[in-house]
């Protein structure tokens, strides 16, 4: 079974379409989880209009963040809860992180299974388009020398991006049960999986694949900025880091104490 996790917000212009683009490739018994965080547009009433029973709108995520005049971890951690809300219901074998305005291309499911048969997780490479799909750049997050996917490299620059990753249910349920630890972090959803994944599950169990597999459409109003010059103070940047850092040391910390606990 496949879950695939998609967290909307005001997104009705591109929704269908991308909607479409995984429906066309998953299986009957697969399922789509929307958790949407309160969209004011007509979103749910074009999700609703496509009629397909693998959808599953989810109740909104439980935590409410509040922006205050500075906040600039407002947006980022806004998308995390509604990723953590959508995964928090994922069933599937494998698991896949999905924007609601980009489009999957036809083989993207076919190579992310075959790949997880003897991976954990997939970060694939992506084919940057603008709003009516032209193409712009081939950008990748993937790397071919799989020592890059470490701890330090993270910090310099992740590549584990959450719209070019899929990843199995031992993964998923790491997440889940470090949720709260990722809530409190103040990183991006898709930083804080890539530090589970490496505290739990190491290097190797990334496998970096060159191929593109999405269309990642930038079109002014994307909701994650990721791809985009990045705008934020260097007190952000500085303190983003610090919260790397911690995230990663807890998480290696509840992970030893677990395993304390178990041989004890």
């Amino acid at each position: 079974m496949i879950s695939v996790c998609i967290a909307t917000y005001n997104g009705e212009k591109y929704i269908a379409e991308q909607l479409n683009s995984i429906l066309s490739q998953i299986g009957k018994d697969d399922e789509v989880l929307v958790s949407d965080d309160g969209s004011t547009d007509e979103t749910i009433a074009v999700i609703k209009s496509i009629n397909d029973l693998r959808i599953k709108i989810l109740p909104p995520p439980p935590i409410q963040i509040q922006q205050t005049s500075r906040n600039e971890w407002f947006t980022i951690n806004k998308i995390t809860a509604n990723f953590l809300n959508a995964i928090k219901y994922a069933k599937g074998d494998t698991v896949y992180l999905s924007d609601q305005d980009d489009v999957w291309l036809p083989d993207k499911v076919g190579v992310c299974e075959e790949i997880l048969r003897n991976h954990e997780v997939i970060v694939h490479t992506k084919t940057v388009v603008d709003q009516n799909l032209n193409y712009k750049v081939q950008r990748t997050t993937a790397q071919k020398d799989i020592r890059k996917a470490s701890f330090l490299q993270s910090l310099r620059l992740s590549h584990f991006q959450g719209a070019c990753m899929a990843f199995t249910k031992r993964v998923c349920d790491k997440i889940k049960k470090n949720s709260d630890l990722i809530l409190e972090s103040n990183i991006a959803h898709d930083h804080a999986i890539g530090y589970v994944v490496l505290a739990y599950f190491g290097a190797r169990s990334v496998c970096f694949e060159p191929k593109s597999l999405i269309l990642y459409r930038r079109h002014g109003n994307n909701v994650s900025p990721t791809g985009e010059k990045s705008r934020h103070s260097l007190y952000f940047k500085i303190k983003y880091r610090i919260d790397d850092i911690l995230l990663y040391s807890r998480l290696l910390l509840r992970k030893l104490t677990y395993s304390s606990t178990v041989h004890d």
